[in-house]
């Protein structure tokens, strides 16, 4: 019996990651093509796109749930987390076709931003601390690649239905996939991987973790702490001033609306060669090196996709950026673990992702302003970038790995 429970957990923890893959996928996808849903609802609703784009700040919301969430997934584990969090997004997605008001989409929107921390984000990186403890960083780019394969195969599902007219598709479709992902959630996610035999007369059992780290209230004293926080609330302003905006950026530079889901698809394609390259820096040159060098491709490409003029070199530039973009992703939980250990990550993590609620507020409110008073996101591109260069000037300034924890937080009982 022994035998076959440590046989099944050879496979389980990849079923784990295939699972967290899919979570990140369908939950971050729809950050990617949002822009596309914009002129559909504007037709059909009359609704400004600057009215439409206000949904965005709502994430500042779901910030505000975040150490709540962070806290419930230390106590009660991943596998609640998980499922409640995916259950309530795949819902917040399967009612909009029955929007007729504003406030309808507001309300769906909000309930979105709430569940979507819990959903892959804070889980992942507890689940791949543990359960990969020796190559945390090349395997948490795996599963952060869902983002990106979200990124590449929702707007081309949901770019399909636009394209005929049938947007509510492509809200059901998102919101069914994300059903179907939180019965995966409740079957296979666990924070306790099963040991052999050996292990456990060495005095090892199934049912702890052995995790090292500060308790949040030591974090919450430490410089790095702070800096980190900062550091994450400019770079935030990837995901609510850019990325969501790209899709209409492209159509402004005369991008056929046919081809631009192909061009978001290609972003995202790349964005997961990031996540695989950045998480092997962040093994060999620490992760806080790796964010440095990603936030620096960031700056210079976002500038040239802001400034170009010859329409043929735009996939060369959303190639390199999509590189950089990625990375960065796979990159914030990798920081948090190597300053503050793993033991409390959940509760530290979810207090950090705090700082988004400033860009996930202003930064579709700046967008809607660059756009409606200036005629395209050049103008708020270019702010994103300054800030950026703060993100690197906090990070410039936190030590390097913290040396009272160890490289890997547990002891690892396989080659992974």
């Amino acid at each position: 019996m022994q035998i076959k429970s440590v046989y099944f957990h050879q496979y389980h923890k990849f079923i784990i990651l295939l699972t967290l893959f899919l979570a990140a996928a369908i939950t971050t996808g729809p950050v990617y093509g949002f822009g596309l849903f914009l002129e559909p609802l504007q037709n059909h609703f009359d609704w400004q796109k600057s009215v439409i784009m206000a949904s965005l700040s709502f994430g500042a919301v779901g910030s505000i749930t975040t150490p709540i969430v962070g806290r419930i997934l230390d106590r009660s584990g991943s596998k609640i987390t998980m499922t409640i969090s995916l259950l309530f997004f795949s819902i917040s997605y399967l009612l909009r076709p029955m929007m007729s008001q504003i406030w309808h989409w507001y309300a769906l929107s909000l309930l979105q931003s709430i569940s979507y921390s819990g959903t892959s984000n804070l889980p992942a990186g507890r689940l791949i601390g543990i359960w990969f403890p020796k190559h945390r960083g090349r395997i948490y780019g795996i599963a952060t690649m869902g983002n990106n394969f979200g990124g590449l195969t929702v707007p081309l599902f949901t770019g399909f239905y636009i394209a005929k007219g049938e947007w509510q598709i492509g809200f059901l479709l998102i919101g069914g996939i994300t059903l179907f992902i939180s019965f995966l959630s409740m079957l296979f996610i666990s924070d306790t991987p099963q040991i052999s035999k050996k292990e456990s007369i060495n005095g090892l059992d199934s049912k702890t973790n052995y995790l090292s780290g500060d308790t949040l209230q030591q974090t919450i004293k430490s410089e790095t702490f702070y800096l980190i926080f900062f550091s994450a609330l400019l770079g935030t302003f990837l995901y609510s001033a850019v990325l969501p905006q790209m899709g209409d950026h492209l159509v402004s530079l005369n991008i056929d609306i046919k081809m631009a889901p192909i061009y978001i698809s290609m972003l995202a394609t790349f964005g997961m060669t990031g996540k695989l390259i950045f998480g092997y820096f962040s093994e060999k040159y620490t992760a806080r090196f790796a964010m440095i060098l990603s936030l620096t491709g960031q700056i210079i490409f976002l500038i040239m996709l802001s400034t170009v003029q010859n329409k043929n070199i735009i996939p060369i530039y959303l190639a390199i950026f999509g590189i950089f973009m990625g990375g960065y992703g796979a990159l914030f939980s990798l920081v948090i673990q190597e300053a503050f250990g793993l033991k409390n990550y959940g509760s530290i993590a979810g207090v950090i992702g705090f700082s988004s609620i400033i860009p996930l507020f202003f930064g579709p409110l700046l967008s809607g302003f660059s756009f409606d008073y200036y005629g395209s996101y050049t103008f708020s591109f270019i702010i994103i970038s300054i800030f950026f260069c703060f993100s690197i000037l906090l990070l410039f300034l936190i030590k390097l790995r913290n040396s009272k924890y160890p490289k890997y937080p547990i002891k690892p009982n396989s080659n992974f």
